[in-house]
């Protein structure tokens, strides 16, 4: 058969037939079966410095070695770099080569041929260096013993029993079986196992999407999971997808519930600036607050209380392309323990007219509004940690869904405006019930109001 290639090639097949020793073509075999791997083996010649008279020329030289960087430069490809063990390794030029196109090596498998022989004495060395003694590269060496010339012609030798029979002669019995041997080299569960990842991979990417109807289905086919993944995540079915326990920022409801009461227990506890307290008049006069000594100081200032200890506004640390809608986090004084009456004795008196035996109605108004002076903060706290909660989720939901980061991001940045809008919103309320709340007339509908105010 190959004198049948070099005829066709129009290579050399005796000496001095003054045709080319080596060419550019390529001589590909094709094995199809069921059982076969999707593999290319790709067997170049080997780099050579020195012509050879009526055989190679110079410019052969430069072709080989042409040939031989292209594909070592593929970095899909596996690297076999092949040296014999009775020359000085250290001198192989296809060695360097592939260090410097592979400098981590986990492409590269170094193999030595012909251990039989190495020269009594210098088998150390080379066992040394395929231990990785003198060498730390991912996929390391491995030693093949070859059947010789007269071992080829002698039918009853068995190549892989000689092989066998070589490893367990001294100092060769010291190399582990990753090291040596024939099926040392074998890559189809290396193959198999990078192939089943392209797999995955090629599935995340989902159909193929060529037409507008293609693309249509592809959208949907998000949708529906995004839409999926959201559902689980308000009504807490994070067993059905393995994502929520991979992602805690997907588990929204729960999130958002833990933020609710942390929420209402520290606006219980700390949303007004002055503790109500039961004391009667006279003790609470004693301990005046610094608010009553200096009205002008705002009740979040940290003169007002230097000694109360404070909370952080928000929790939740937004993402950069919506913090800049969102409040920036404050610090929270700690209730005023001390001093509410004498504080709003001081309201009475600062804005007291000609009533007769009561007061005015304003004072109420001006009294709410100074003790819901920290509302703002709590609110608005809150409100831009549910967003940034909401955001956050809605990122990695859509990057779950359409399992392609960039097809994710563009429809994020599609969705964008609507979301910002939406987020916006929920500010504008927060505000909105704010000034309702703090900045309106004060009214109840409660019928208990004038029995209790007549009993006190």
């Amino acid at each position: 058969m190959m004198r049948e290639v070099h005829a066709r090639m129009g290579l050399s097949q005796s000496e001095g037939d003054n045709l080319p020793t080596f060419s550019a073509n390529i001589l590909r075999l094709e094995i199809h079966g069921p059982e076969e791997s999707h593999l290319s083996v790709i067997d170049v010649p080997g780099i050579f410095k020195t012509t050879t008279p009526g055989v190679t020329t110079k410019s052969d030289i430069a072709l080989v070695r042409d040939m031989v960087l292209q594909y070592m430069r593929n970095p899909r490809s596996i690297m076999l770099t092949v040296v014999p063990a009775n020359v000085d390794i250290a001198t192989q030029e296809i060695i360097e080569i592939a260090r410097e196109l592979d400098p981590e090596g986990i492409r590269t498998l170094r193999i030595i041929t012909k251990p039989d022989l190495v020269d009594k004495g210098a088998e150390d060395k080379i066992i040394d260096l395929v231990e990785g003694k003198h060498d730390s590269h991912e996929l390391g060496w491995v030693v093949v013993r070859n059947l010789g010339q007269k071992d080829l012609n002698d039918a009853a030798k068995n190549r892989d029993f000689e092989e066998e029979s070589f490893r367990h002669s001294p100092p060769w019995n010291r190399l582990s079986k990753e090291n040596y041997g024939i099926g040392a080299l074998k890559v189809r569960s290396e193959v198999s196992k990078r192939l089943k990842e392209c797999k995955t991979a090629l599935g995340d990417m989902g159909a193929e999407r060529g037409s507008a109807g293609q693309q249509s289905k592809y959208l949907l086919d998000i949708i529906s999971k995004f839409q999926r993944v959201t559902e689980d995540a308000l009504h807490t079915n994070y067993g059905r997808l393995s994502v929520f326990d991979e992602e805690p920022d997907l588990r929204l409801a729960t999130l958002v519930a833990n933020r609710n009461t942390k929420f209402s227990e520290e606006f219980a506890e700390h949303g007004h600036v002055y503790s109500f307290t039961s004391h009667d008049h006279e003790s609470d006069s004693e301990l005046q607050s610094t608010f009553v000594m200096n009205p002008g100081k705002g009740p979040l200032g940290t003169e007002q209380n230097e000694v109360s200890d404070s909370i952080k506004s928000r929790e939740t640390k937004a993402r950069s392309d919506i913090e800049d809608i969102l409040e920036e986090p404050v610090e929270i004084r700690y209730s005023i323990k001390y001093g509410i009456l004498d504080w709003i004795e001081h309201l009475y008196r600062e804005s007291r007219g000609f009533e007769i035996g009561t007061f005015s109605a304003s004072l109420l108004s001006s009294v709410l509004k100074k003790q819901t002076d920290k509302w703002p903060a709590f609110a608005k706290g809150y409100i831009c940690d549910i967003i940034s909660m909401v955001h956050i989720f809605t990122r990695k939901a859509l990057m779950i869904s359409s399992g392609d980061e960039r097809v994710s991001h563009k429809i994020l940045s599609f969705l964008m405006d609507d979301l910002i809008a939406k987020y916006e919103q929920a500010l504008s309320v927060t505000d909105f019930l704010l000034r309702i709340e703090r900045e309106g007339t004060p009214m109840t509908l409660n019928h208990y109001l004038n029995s209790n105010l007549q009993k006190w």
